[in-house]
């Protein structure tokens, strides 16, 4: 169900159009890409790494939920996804406060998960909470583990 949350990410809104002004779906990116191997092998190069991690998480995941309906999940796959996920969101976290302490801009207490909880909505859309709890639960299956049958 994580990997399908991730997966179905791709196709909400990541941004709260209210405050934003554009809801940004990663999926009308994506439908306006050429679907071959050239265009996949510049986006890969041309693209910044936080980019290219990004879109492997959905791969991941893709993999995983694969692998998964076939009664083989994968602790390595959802550890990857997950963690790459976990390691994206954090570094977008640091890149925050970094940016926001430089131009002089408010930024939530980011341990603090209960005020965060409250500003979250305001900015970021379904898609990033989907993604999100899913990369969390994907981790959490990596490293724990999944109970048997």
């Amino acid at each position: 169900i994580a990997a399908m949350a991730m997966l179905a990410s791709l196709f909400l809104p990541w941004a709260n159009a209210d405050t934003i002004g554009a809801s940004m779906v990663p999926w009308d990116f994506i439908k306006q890409l050429d679907p071959d191997i050239d265009t996949a092998k510049r986006f890969v190069t041309d693209s910044p790494p936080e980019v290219v991690a990004f879109a492997a998480t959905f791969v991941l995941a893709g993999l995983y939920a694969i692998f998964a309906g076939i009664g083989l999940p994968s602790r390595l796959l959802a550890l990857l996804a997950g963690g790459t996920a976990a390691g994206l969101i954090g570094l977008a976290a640091m890149r925050l406060k970094d940016t926001a302490a430089r131009y002089g801009l408010p930024v939530p207490d980011l341990t603090d998960l209960q005020e965060l909880s409250k500003v979250a909505p305001d900015y970021l859309g379904a898609g990033a909470f989907a993604w999100s709890g899913g990369a969390v639960v994907m981790l959490l299956a990596g490293l724990l583990g999944f109970g048997r049958r």
